[in-house]
């Protein structure tokens, strides 16, 4: 996201400019997740001067963006108080507190959505949680510093996964000093440490692979990525390349269920090399019950000696307030170590605040060991569900892993025919093939197929898409699409000049 500028020099009276609202619907919505969304941005730059600027002309700007004409819900309506007070003013607060007291003002509801963004961010909302995802790519820092807040965050961009669910608290609290940097949810790393003091992580990934594409609320996202091996300076403006473990990291955004695949991950550097499934911070007393197929399971309390589970089908962790819960379901066998344990921590050693705060934790992660070779992962994220229904899922499943290598990522989604595939290069799978790296999620309807195509490198001119059906027409096309209404198959080539990832879709009426 960059800076457009429409918020500069706007007066102290409530706007109505239509840019200004297309723009809030196009890119703020997104980001809007459950009220704390910023979590997931808390180190870009862009986000914090957007929601600064928003802080500073919150009088007009909150009232009328709430009332936006031809709006089915309010934009801002679902902030919980406690996202508003960690707000710089007053003025915020007072606001919320009239919208949440207006029965004119409805909460945001309905909304569903999965789209990646240049700054290689992905978000996915369902109608029961969001998803957030932080990547990285040549293009962007991994991780920065803004006005001395976020120094245990230097491996957000490692792939983390923020799940914001009815527990509106979890990223609150004392979580971000207090949960262990180097086993972030989602992300893999290498297990080191960084006493951060300056300006944050300018080690850049040395790959540009980092995106998604998407139809509707489906889609996927990837990136190609290289660790921190312990060895970076990270408060240097000078620093170099990174030298830790090598990955390619896929997650497959289909409704209720996601779909989590690594593979290649290889390091020469000699640190343990970890992909964390979980770390969920629990409540005060740790009483979170854990579930591994179906039997309750009391965790270690020690990461020194963590808990052992040996090819598990199924997981189930117990919320911290009801709707909260989360599945996990393991389509391979993999063996997990698990621990619950109690964190401390002092704020300044995150940011500029002083105080000490403490947390219990429930974190579970996959040890791919010292100078692993082409290691990998797969699991399933289910939020919402109970043990119960965790189970159910896992006797019988309906996402279908594809391909998992250093080529290819792909998986179907039978339930809803959407088949996503992250090409790392050209190549071909499931009757889709692409002349260059890319991103490609595709939807069927009977007749009707609707294809999403992007580039994540940024780099390419263009990307020719074949797909193994007859064409019988087109429906509808991006203007960036030209069809080869002669091939005989669904084939056309997508102009990837200037989309900055951004997915390009067209609809077809095909045949087997």
């Amino acid at each position: 996201m960059k800076d457009s500028g429409l918020w500069t020099g706007l007066p102290g009276a409530a706007p109505d400019s239509d840019e200004i609202y297309a723009e809030l619907r196009a890119r703020w919505r997104a980001f809007l997740l459950g009220g704390t969304g910023d979590d997931l941005d808390q180190e870009d730059p862009a986000i914090q001067i957007y929601l600064k600027k928003l802080d500073e002309r919150a009088n007009g700007c909150w009232r009328s963006l709430n009332r936006e004409p031809g709006d089915t819900g309010a934009i801002f309506s679902d902030l919980p108080l406690s996202g508003a007070a960690a707000m710089d003013s007053a003025a915020p607060l007072r606001i919320a507190r009239e919208l949440m007291a207006d029965s004119g003002v409805t909460a945001r509801s309905g909304y569903a959505l999965t789209k990646t963004f240049a700054m290689d961010r992905t978000v996915h909302h369902t109608d029961g949680f969001t998803l957030g995802i932080a990547m990285q790519s040549a293009r962007t820092f991994a991780h920065e510093l803004i006005n001395g807040e976020g120094k245990r965050t230097w491996n957000i961009a490692n792939g983390m996964v923020f799940l914001y669910d009815a527990d509106k608290d979890q990223y609150g609290g004392g979580y971000w000093c207090t949960v262990d940097p180097a086993r972030l949810p989602g992300t893999t790393a290498e297990h080191v440490t960084y006493a951060v003091s300056g300006f944050g992580d300018r080690n850049a990934n040395v790959y540009d692979w980092a995106g998604g594409s998407s139809i509707g609320s489906s889609g996927v996202a990837g990136m190609h990525m290289r660790a921190l091996s312990g060895d970076e300076r990270l408060n240097n403006f000078q620093a170099g390349p990174r030298g830790g473990a090598d990955m390619k990291k896929s997650w497959f955004l289909f409704g209720g269920r996601i779909l989590m695949l690594g593979s290649s991950i290889t390091s020469a550097s000699g640190n343990r090399v970890e992909t964390t499934v979980e770390n969920r911070r629990l409540r005060g007393d740790g009483s979170n019950l854990v579930t591994v197929d179906g039997e309750q399971t009391a965790l270690s309390a020690s990461p020194a000696s963590p808990t052992i589970l040996v090819n598990p089908t199924w997981m189930h962790l117990e919320g911290n307030v009801r709707g909260a819960d989360i599945g996990y379901y393991f389509p391979q066998k993999m063996i997990l170590k698990a621990v619950k344990d109690t964190r401390t921590g002092d704020w300044l050693a995150q940011g500029a605040c002083t105080g000490s705060a403490a947390g219990v934790y429930a974190t579970v992660y996959v040890d791919h060991g010292v100078r692993p070779e082409d290691a990998g992962y797969a699991y399933l994220l289910l939020p919402g569900r109970s043990a119960g229904e965790t189970a159910a899922y896992a006797a019988a499943p309906d996402i279908e892993i594809l391909r998992r290598d250093g080529k290819i990522h792909a998986a179907r989604d039978n339930r809803e025919q959407v088949t996503a595939a992250n090409f790392w290069e050209k190549g071909s799978v499931a009757g889709i093939a692409v002349s260059a790296p890319a991103s490609v999620t595709v939807k069927r309807e009977g007749g009707r197929v609707t294809v999403g195509v992007s580039d994540p490198t940024q780099r390419a001119a263009s990307v020719a898409v074949t797909l193994a059906m007859k064409y019988c027409g087109t429906i509808s096309r991006d203007s960036a699409i030209t069809v080869d209404e002669g091939a005989g198959c669904v084939s056309f080539t997508v102009d990837t000049r200037g989309s900055l990832g951004g997915t390009r879709t067209a609809v077809f009426l095909a045949a087997e």
